[in-house]
């Protein structure tokens, strides 16, 4: 029943914001697949750029499933858009330590790191974030994703730009994201 659905979820939310998360836990445990649901609640509200409410959603889908990756990764996500990358940057550690995953691959939890380094700390880290794009690549090729590895070559091409390194280190990069995926053209 959907409206039976909502209510479990709701009243795990009002348990969460008043800080008892064992019981906002327990009351979603109680869902048919509670992680599912948690992260649709989230996406919606990320989907609609409410970060701060999808924030909570995600962080939700980390309580009743701290294993599985893509949880951290949609909080580091929402942290992100808030612009607070020290959070982000804390639930990128918890996606990295998860031992399962839905749709997020490790190549992704690098990207979004590289983008937080490059992006939203202030002054940027962009060796940090070359650092991190070059990880992203390493695992995007055994994960066998064009699209990944493609991004990861155009985000690590304007890096390398900003970091104020010559055409000839960057320009490569940007020449490898569009031979593999020509839409970055």
């Amino acid at each position: 029943d959907p409206e039976q659905v909502n209510i479990i979820l709701y009243l795990g939310a009002a348990y969460q914001c008043v800080g008892d998360d064992a019981n906002a836990t327990a009351t979603w445990q109680r869902l048919d697949d509670p992680f599912s649901k948690l992260m649709a609640e989230g996406k919606k509200w990320f989907t609609n750029k409410s970060f701060d409410q999808a924030l909570l959603w995600f962080q939700a889908t980390t309580r009743v499933a701290p294993h599985v990756r893509d949880g951290w990764y949609y909080t580091a996500h929402a942290w992100s858009n808030l612009g607070a990358s020290g959070e982000a940057l804390s639930a990128l550690d918890g996606a990295l330590e998860a031992s399962n995953f839905k749709e997020i691959a490790v190549s992704q939890v690098y990207l979004l790191r590289g983008y937080i380094y490059q992006r939203i700390i202030q002054p940027r880290k962009l060796e940090d974030a070359i650092a991190a794009y070059r990880t992203a690549l390493a695992f995007a090729q055994n994960e066998t994703d064009i699209t990944l590895e493609s991004e990861a070559h155009l985000r690590l091409c304007d890096a390398l730009w900003w970091k104020g390194e010559s055409p000839d280190v960057y320009v490569p990069e940007c020449e490898q994201a569009v031979a593999l995926d020509p839409q970055n053209l």
